[in-house]
């Protein structure tokens, strides 16, 4: 049984050992019959606030968790478009002959611009909200899948770089 459920079953039993309790209270004969005592009622009562407390305390954490998951899902958007940018402005210049030293320098600072638009603030979000979701058990494998692609495309795009930077170095030469 949920939570939830849990605690729309108990609303309605407290309620009905509340009448209860005010109609023996209220009639002379109730003091004759047997009433539920103040104990268990109290009891009752703390049990329902236990369960709506954690109901509350669950439904925090699902906020946040939601939060969290939309911006780790708009953030690794974002990261791997940029990444497809870098890996195909990569591959073009590869494909390119530069016939002089001006022309590999404005395709150099196209990448530098390119590559500026990535932060290293960008990662340690990524990471930080990479955490907060599997710890809070919220899309774990979604979110560790998504990650682990990411970190392979941008090691890709780092040797693709590498194998540029050594292509224009070699053509230099």
């Amino acid at each position: 049984m949920t939570l939830a459920e849990q605690i729309a079953c108990r609303r309605s039993t407290i309620a009905a050992l509340d009448a209860r309790t005010a109609v023996f209270r209220s009639s002379a004969s109730g003091a004759l019959s047997c009433t539920i005592p103040d104990a268990a009622l109290l009891l009752a009562r703390a049990r329902f606030a236990d369960l709506e407390s954690g109901l509350g305390a669950e439904r925090e954490r699902l906020r946040a968790s939601k939060y969290h998951l939309e911006d780790f899902n708009a953030l690794i958007s974002t990261e791997k478009s940029w990444l497809a940018r870098i890996v195909q402005a990569i591959e073009q210049a590869l494909e390119r002959k530069f016939a002089t030293l001006e022309e590999v320098n404005d395709e150099i600072d196209a990448l530098e611009k390119l590559s500026d638009e990535h932060k290293d603030e960008d990662d340690d979000r990524l990471s930080f909200l990479t955490k907060s979701l599997v710890d809070a058990k919220v899309l774990a494998d979604k979110v560790n899948t998504e990650m682990s692609t990411y970190e392979r495309c941008l090691n890709m795009a780092k040797v693709k770089v590498r194998h540029f930077a050594f292509v224009l170095i070699r053509s230099q030469k």
